[in-house]
Formats: C-alpha cells, sequence, structure tokens
C-alpha cells in the first residue's frame, strides 16, 4: 500500500481500527519518523522510551544525533485493569535466556489473561541511519547483522532491493542458491522454535533433540556457506564464497536425515 503525504501535513489515514499489526506498525512510523497515522486510537510510544525527547523522530533525513538522552524515571504509560480477582504479573525485561529484553505486563483473572501490554525497543540502535552513513559495498554486512538468526533473509532484501536500483539481476544459478540458503535458515529457525515452544510446555526431552538437531544444521551451514549463521554468502548480484562451490547433493542427503530425526523426535 502506497499513501502520498504532502511536506507540509505529516499525517496519513490510519488502519489500526482494522488491523491490529497495522497498529502497532503505525506506532513506529510516529515515534520514529514523525507521521502522524490520523484516526489512531493508542498513539502511545512503542520504539521509543520515555527519556526520548518529546518531537525528536531519529529516522527523519533532516535529524542530527543527541547525546543529551537521560532517564528521568518517568514510568511507561502502561494500560491498568481493576476488577475483582485481577492480578498484575511482569516479566522482563531481563530475561533468563540468551535473548533480546523486553518487557511484559499480564494482567490476569485467574487462567484468563485480560490485557498484555509490551515494551520493546531496549536495544533499538537507528539501523536506518547506519546504513546512510556506509558505503554501498559495505551495506550487506551490516543487513545481515539486524537480526543474527536472520542474516540470510535480511541481506537478500537489502541485495534484492541495491538489484532493483540499478536495474540488473543475479544469474539464475545464484537465485538457485539463494533459495537453498533461505531453506537452510528456516530449518535451524523452525527447529529451534519447535523445541522453545515444547520446552515451555515442560517437555525437556524434546527440546534436547531439537537443539541437538539444530547444531547439526549449523555445522551443516558452515561446512556449506562457511559460516554457522550463513553470513557473508548473499552479496549484491548473487552469492560469494563457498557455497558457490559446495556439492548440494550431500546438503540434500544431510537435511533429509535430520528431518527424518526431527519427526520421529
Amino acid at each position: 500500500m502506497l499513501v502520498s503525504v504532502a511536506p507540509d501535513d505529516a499525517r496519513f489515514p490510519s488502519l489500526a481500527t482494522r488491523s491490529f499489526a497495522a497498529s502497532r506498525f503505525e506506532r513506529e512510523i510516529h515515534d520514529l519518523l514523525g507521521l502522524v497515522p490520523v484516526g489512531h486510537p493508542d498513539l502511545r510510544r512503542l520504539a521509543l522510551h520515555q527519556f526520548w525527547p518529546a518531537g525528536y523522530h531519529p529516522l527523519r533525513r533532516d535529524v542530527t544525533p543527541r547525546d543529551d538522552f537521560r532517564d528521568e524515571g518517568q514510568p511507561f504509560p502502561f494500560r491498568r485493569v481493576e476488577g475483582e480477582g485481577i492480578f498484575e504479573i511482569t516479566v522482563g525485561p531481563v530475561h533468563a535466556g540468551i535473548i533480546e529484553p523486553g518487557h511484559f505486563r499480564f494482567s490476569v483473572q485467574g487462567e484468563t489473561i485480560v490485557n498484555l501490554e509490551t515494551r520493546l525497543g531496549f536495544v533499538h540502535k537507528g539501523t536506518e541511519k547506519l546504513f546512510e552513513a556506509l558505503p554501498l559495498d559495505q551495506t550487506p554486512r551490516l543487513a545481515e547483522r539486524i537480526s543474527g538468526d536472520t542474516s540470510v533473509g535480511h541481506a537478500l532484501a537489502h541485495c534484492q532491493a541495491l538489484e532493483a536500483l540499478a536495474g540488473c539481476e543475479a544469474p539464475p544459478r545464484a537465485r538457485w542458491l539463494r533459495v537453498v540458503l533461505l531453506e537452510l535458515e528456516r530449518l535451524y529457525n523452525h527447529v529451534a522454535d519447535v523445541g522453545m515452544i515444547v520446552n515451555d510446555t515442560g517437555f525437556a526431552f524434546g527440546h534436547s533433540h531439537c537443539f541437538r538437531i539444530r547444531e547439526e544444521l549449523l555445522r551443516l551451514n558452515e561446512r556449506a556457506a562457511g559460516h554457522r549463521l550463513l553470513r557473508g554468502a548473499v552479496v549484491p548480484g548473487g552469492v560469494t564464497g563457498p557455497v558457490e562451490r559446495t556439492p548440494l547433493a550431500p546438503l540434500a542427503t544431510t537435511v533429509e536425515t535430520l528431518v527424518t530425526e526431527f519427526l520421529e523426535t
């Protein structure tokens, strides 16, 4: 969807009442770019916390960096739920696992979650602004570090954008190898996700097996592309590194074996 915004009127019609997902993206757009979604029912901050100065939108082209931020201890405006039998349970932002920080505030009545408030953005680092300061040959390296376990996905999206701007296309074999890399990335992520889900239900045995299989997939990634997280393989115009020379048949055999083990877990 494309919406034209007048330079002197930074507003656009909100879709928040029709889509919860759109609601959160619109709040992020409002925080980072200062564009106002007209009709949004809940324009509380999302990506930026309370110590960011009012009216400062870090991703606007005309903004200059500031270093005078300080946390003045202002509480985050959570929506409070009141009533008989309501308990408030807070989780995070520091967690036991090695995961991104996030604060979750549950309002529950017995086993029923009446409301959940989330606060993310603790590690917001202005990646878009970092891209503006880099030469083009270094931008794929930053793209693959946006999210550590989605290196190929982000690098490919970035490289395809550069290729579209340049009016060129990767050769057929490179396009196929990109698909192979995406599938390898999807596999180790999905196996890990299933392991996390069953662990949350108390099925520790299944969790252990999933992460054993994930480790085998990460080792397969290193053999295929020279990096456990598949970094450095996708570049503008195609692919590079060991993946160009790696025989695909042995990879397919290993994947089939691991998928069979996963289904039998």
